[in-house]
């Protein structure tokens, strides 16, 4: 593989690879009939195989992959894709019947009689002796991955949990122990067992359709794909040495990435922007710019649907193109103000490095050129996080906006909650890769 497409795929881990993977599920799902076509499935399948077959000419891509504890994600992550796609492929057939006024397929195939001896019993019993015939070829071919007795004086680094609680270890990451290992475990469990009793739409039942769960469907696939596999994904393969993110074919040096410097929303807001102390200040008083945007978030972002985006787009479909290029704008403006950013740190950076190098006499214009460029690139700092937050609004606000008539009050709002909720996560994962945000709010025990 090209020297220069492994510098690539290492480049756009994950700061960028995340963002365009949300953009390809909401457009997978926006088209998902053109992608479900047999050919096209077959296409995208071909493609993903070569792609990997090349990745794997690495040495350090097929260790990383090879590794015994990692052979079960690889066929997590390739089986997860196929059922989604299947599931999706039936749905796409059942909605071109129910446009064509045919009832689904499941509906036809339920009037055969099918008999559980043979018919069940020789399938069930042809599909045990597949799978044992795998499993024995696994053992004998890799060996278990059985570590050393633990050592308390020499701990593994990086340390992993173990993969199904590797989503909630790379929550810690962004969010307070107390909420990442708690607080949203719980909401998120309770949001699945809601799930039933907030949209009690009867369509859907039995048979596979998208059309007919709009906004359901996509809303636990966002959950399932988004906020547990790909957490898995991230926390396999690219979270290496100090809980650094490594490039797929990028060595785990533990030297390799220096410290990042993050700060909080307030230390932006005062600190950068108003040249204040927050030593000073009281807790509360502190952390209102965070407060603030996350009261904006919870309170006004739920009013916007159905008061605002169904004015604009009054159609039943869930993700009107042009709703879609709002968002594509939104997302585009944060890119710009990233680079514009990037670009400012490494001026003041330049700015530093100059004082020690001037006479007195020329500090004070320094000092004062790179405290104009702070305030500026705290300006910039602020609007991104304004449009990240803005986006996240948007996409809950338009998928939403049908609903409160539909649902009512109480289970709008729960439902709308939900959304936010999942994409709170987003939301903090995107803001600490592009600004090295740690928390919007810094209160003890409830940092956000």
């Amino acid at each position: 593989m090209g020297q220069a497409l492994k510098e690539f795929a290492n480049a756009i881990s994950p700061p960028i690879l995340i963002p365009l993977t949300i953009a390809a599920f909401f457009l997978f799902l926006r088209y998902y009939r053109f992608f479900t076509r047999p050919k096209v499935g077959l296409g995208l399948l071909l493609l993903v195989l070569g792609l990997f077959g090349v990745a794997m000419q690495d040495t350090h891509f097929r260790e990383i992959v090879l590794k015994a504890d990692n052979v079960p994600i690889v066929l997590l992550m390739g089986s997860v894709g196929f059922f989604v796609w299947l599931s999706l492929h039936q749905a796409a057939i059942n909605d071109a019947r129910a446009e064509e006024g045919k009832p689904p397929r499941e509906k036809e195939e339920s009037s055969e009689k099918v008999l559980v001896w043979p018919d069940l019993v020789y399938s069930e019993f042809l599909a045990l002796i597949l799978l044992s015939v795998f499993l024995i070829v696994w053992a004998v071919a890799i060996e278990a991955p059985l570590e050393p007795p633990a050592n308390p004086n020499r701990t593994p680094n990086p340390s992993k949990a173990p993969w199904y609680f590797l989503g909630l270890q790379e929550m810690l990451v962004y969010f307070d122990p107390w909420l990442a290992g708690v607080v949203f475990p719980i909401f998120i469990v309770k949001g699945l067992i809601a799930i039933p009793y907030i949209d009690r739409n009867p369509k859907g039942a039995g048979y596979y359709t998208l059309r007919d769960r709009g906004f359901i469907i996509p809303f636990f696939l966002f959950g399932f794909v988004i906020l547990w596999v790909l957490l898995i994904y991230l926390g396999t393969f690219l979270r290496g040495p100090n809980w650094n993110f490594f490039g797929p074919f990028e060595p785990w040096d533990k030297n390799a990435h220096p410290v990042l410097n993050n700060v909080n929303l307030s230390e932006i807001f005062w600190v950068m922007l108003l040249n204040q102390r927050i030593d000073v200040l009281p807790e509360f008083v502190r952390e209102a710019p965070g407060l603030l945007a996350l009261a904006f978030y919870f309170g006004v972002g739920p009013a916007l649907g159905p008061f605002v985006f169904k004015r604009i787009w009054p159609g039943k479909e869930t993700f009107p193109r042009s709703a879609l290029a709002v968002l594509g704008i939104l997302i585009v403006l944060t890119s710009g103000c990233f680079l514009v950013d990037r670009s400012l740190g490494q001026q003041i950076d330049v700015r530093k490095a100059a004082l020690d190098a001037t006479d007195a006499a020329q500090n004070d214009a320094y000092w004062a050129e790179m405290v104009a460029m702070q305030k500026t690139r705290a300006m910039l700092q602020l609007g991104m996080i304004g449009l990240t937050i803005g986006s996240m609004m948007v996409l809950t606000g338009i998928a939403c906006r049908h609903f409160m008539e539909e649902l009512g009050f109480l289970r709008y709002s729960l439902a709308v909650f939900f959304c936010q909720f999942m994409l709170l996560l987003v939301m903090k994962m995107l803001l600490r890769w592009l600004l090295n945000l740690k928390y919007l709010v810094a209160i003890q025990k409830w940092n956000v």
